[in-house]
């Protein structure tokens, strides 16, 4: 089996919410030990791909969550909020590869280093 295939039967495995027997003994049993490590690869990498992390400073209120996962409403993915204190007030939304920031520390670091530059 190919590299596209494989990647293929990875999405579709993360698509459903739980792992048929059929896909399990399909994988277990058809795929050589290479093809394995591979599908399995490609496996992370999606459902690594359907998390969302929201850090906010403090704990959000019912309708700030609301709001937050309306931003990715139609996709399929799991959100999870946390709860960081170091972030000083704002947030922070990890999602794929990208990391947006909206928080007073990110201000007050980049603030301190044109300061920093300027002298």
């Amino acid at each position: 089996m190919n590299r596209v295939n494989l990647k293929k039967l990875a999405v579709l495995t993360v698509s459903d919410k739980e792992t048929s027997e059929k896909v399990e003994q399909y994988v277990l049993k058809k795929l050589t030990r290479p093809e394995l490590r591979t599908y399995l690869f490609y496996l992370r990498q999606e459902i690594a791909n359907r998390k969302v992390y929201i850090r906010t400073a403090n704990a959000p209120d019912k309708d700030i969550k609301e709001t937050l996962k309306g931003l990715f409403a139609g996709k399929d993915v799991d959100i999870n909020f946390e709860t960081v204190e170091s972030l000083g007030a704002g947030l922070q939304i990890e999602y794929k590869d990208s990391l947006l920031e909206l928080s007073l520390r990110k201000l007050i670091n980049k603030s301190y280093n044109q300061i920093k530059e300027s002298l």
